[in-house]
């Protein structure tokens, strides 16, 4: 574990910028769609359907279309299927065809419930950021107004960056091991084995 205050406190400024700027634009996207749906159109009830579906998908029945190999649309689903394949896989399975499945009644349920976690998600953000500021504006936390993972120490020295091992077994430990093992593709998780995890604690990064 590296303890360095000042690379610390720079990661924390960027990162609520981001999340503060992302939620901005989710309730900014949010309300372009409501917008949008109040005029109707789309052919889906007021609701927005890709811009691959038919100008006027049935609204009473699923239909299946073959997607056109060389397309955007083929590209963009083929890119999304490899992206999810292992290294290994990837040299042995190929896609032999593409279907695009036009079902109104799914997709206006599947819009509905996504807007709805976009909306909670960006309600959260804010809330998160609101409390980060609040808690900042009284100090403490040994950053200066800044919260530190809670596993650093108390009072990280905000001019070094300094490394600790994590204890095998602490909830910190099987953590990093967890999302470290979750990174690898099948073959790997059988040959590669975690030896030590450090912790670098640097306040500026």
């Amino acid at each position: 574990r590296i303890e360095n205050l000042a690379a610390w406190t720079c990661y924390i400024s960027k990162r609520d910028a981001l999340l503060a700027r992302a939620a901005q634009q989710q309730q900014q996207q949010q309300q372009q769609r409501q917008r949008r749906r109040a005029g109707g159109g789309g052919g889906g009830g007021g609701f927005i359907v890709p811009s691959s579906w038919s100008s006027q998908p049935d609204p009473s029945t699923a239909r299946t279309f073959h997607v056109l190999n060389g397309s955007k649309e083929y590209d963009m689903v083929a890119t999304a299927f490899h992206s999810s394949l292992s290294n290994s896989d990837k040299s042995t399975i190929r896609i032999v065809t593409i279907k695009r499945i036009e079902n109104l009644a799914a997709w206006t349920c599947y819009i509905s419930k996504r807007d709805a976690l976009l909306a909670r998600a960006a309600q959260q953000q804010q809330q998160q950021q609101q409390q980060r500021q609040r808690r900042r504006a009284g100090g403490g936390g040994g950053g200066g107004g800044f919260i530190v993972p809670s596993s650093w120490s108390s009072q990280p020295d905000p001019s070094t960056a300094r490394t600790f091992h994590v204890l095998n077994g602490s909830k910190e430990y099987d953590m990093v091991a967890t999302a470290f093992h979750s990174s690898l593709s099948n073959s790997d998780k059988s040959t590669i084995r975690i030896v030590t995890i450090k912790r670098i604690e640097n306040l500026a990064a």
